[in-house]
């Protein structure tokens, strides 16, 4: 659960290291805190240190984000729950297609139910 002005980890390959939330964009009916597979608009406050050159982003760009991990407890419906170590998050364009190719961790199935298969199909697998 993110609120603006948290600071997350960017979990694929297009640059960034550090994400701060600005905004949560599209909510799911949970108000002013942002859940897995909200979009947030946020900034870049951290590169990673070999894409400085050839990172999609740069230092202080502002950015749409698709939230992917939370550590607050997932509950689904058939009785599991999952509980993430960090909050982290996708980069996304304005028409919502990922900017990057690869994706560096699992994500949970509820990715799909929000129709963002295109991020599923970059991702090792998910949960």
């Amino acid at each position: 659960m993110l609120s603006t002005s948290s600071f997350t980890k960017i979990i694929d390959n297009s640059g960034g290291k550090v994400f701060k939330v600005i905004r949560v964009i599209h909510k799911g009916g949970y108000g002013k805190t942002g859940r897995i597979g909200d979009i947030l608009l946020g900034s870049i406050r951290l590169l990673r240190n070999r894409n400085k050159f050839f990172s999609k982003v740069k230092k202080g760009d502002i950015v749409y984000g698709l939230l992917v991990k939370t550590r607050r407890i997932l509950l689904r419906k058939n009785g599991h729950s999952l509980k993430f170590f960090s909050n982290s998050i996708v980069l996304l364009s304005k028409q919502n297609i990922p900017l990057a190719t690869r994706i560096f961790s699992l994500l949970p199935k509820e990715i799909r139910v929000k129709k963002f298969v295109k991020i599923l199909s970059i991702s090792p697998g998910f949960i």
